[in-house]
């Protein structure tokens, strides 16, 4: 491939021309202020009280940090961020966020949310990949747990071994859509100590859904 046609993450104007002036200003005034990690800081003290005091905070944080991170709360909320990405040929990776879930019924619900972006996918050239993060599908503890085993540190209980079964099969339900609808998903990397369990996981998948072309990635 040439060079000329990969993009040039350093050409500004090509890099942010489908925000306006408005759009770039909030971004400058965002960026600034949470360059001072004395204000991020006080900041997150501020976010953590008023959530325990049940202080609604979405006046505040929707139209600022969210709007410039976040497409939107759902597949149809994020058509508009989607529409204006693609009218400057920029196509879209939906990627549902929700991480730390304990309960297998949220994990559940985290595998179906991943599912229907999938199925999107699908029927939307707009977009380019699927992708999801293992601890959506799985508890942090347990991914931990499980790279330790895997590295001969601990051994698994028989319920430990039930709810990695659990995530496995939630993995395979979205790789399996995947390679069925003809797509790409990536599986993402986290946090180091969580790592081990989910690149197993991820050659497990690739052994099995690699085989004609490439389905599921790994970053």
């Amino acid at each position: 491939m040439s060079s000329s046609n990969l993009p040039q993450f350093n050409d500004t104007a090509q890099a942010f021309q489908h925000l306006t002036d408005a759009e770039l200003r909030r971004a400058v005034a965002l960026f600034s202020l949470i360059g001072k990690p004395w204000l991020v800081n006080a900041g997150s003290a501020l976010a953590h009280l008023a959530l325990a005091l049940r202080v609604p905070l979405a006046w505040a944080v929707k139209p600022t940090v969210y709007a410039h991170f976040c497409g939107g709360e759902s597949i149809e909320d994020s058509e508009d961020t989607m529409a204006k990405l693609a009218a400057h040929n920029v196509r879209t990776i939906l990627d549902y966020s929700a991480e730390g879930q304990t309960a297998e019924s949220d994990l559940d619900a985290t595998c179906s949310e991943v599912l229907a972006t999938i199925q999107a996918a699908d029927v939307d050239a707009r977009q380019a990949f699927a992708v999801f993060k293992v601890s959506g599908l799985s508890s942090n503890a347990l991914l931990e747990k499980v790279g330790k085993a895997m590295a001969g540190g601990v051994a698994l209980d028989r319920e430990d071994e039930a709810a990695w079964e659990r995530v496995q099969r939630r993995v395979r339900t979205l790789c399996e859509a995947t390679a069925a609808a003809g797509g790409r998903v990536m599986i993402d990397a986290e946090e180091s100590w969580l790592q081990g369990a989910i690149d197993a996981l991820a050659e497990d998948m690739m052994s099995d859904y690699n085989r004609e072309r490439v389905v599921v990635y790994n970053t």
